[in-house]
């Protein structure tokens, strides 16, 4: 869990901290996350399956 305590079944995951809304950018396709995601991909690509399966 991402506090250490469960919450009641259907909630939304929420910590209590107010919204703040975000700047409109044009160059959202930077995002951090989206990289980081292809990032983690790719070296579970390179790392494990492409030695495992020659």
């Amino acid at each position: 869990n991402m506090w250490g305590k469960y919450g009641p079944a259907g909630m939304l995951v929420e910590k209590g901290i107010p919204s703040v809304p975000t700047s409109d950018t044009s160059q959202d396709k930077y995002m951090p996350y989206v990289v980081n995601d292809i990032t983690a991909f790719f070296t579970l690509l390179v790392g494990i399956y492409f030695p495992s399966v020659t």
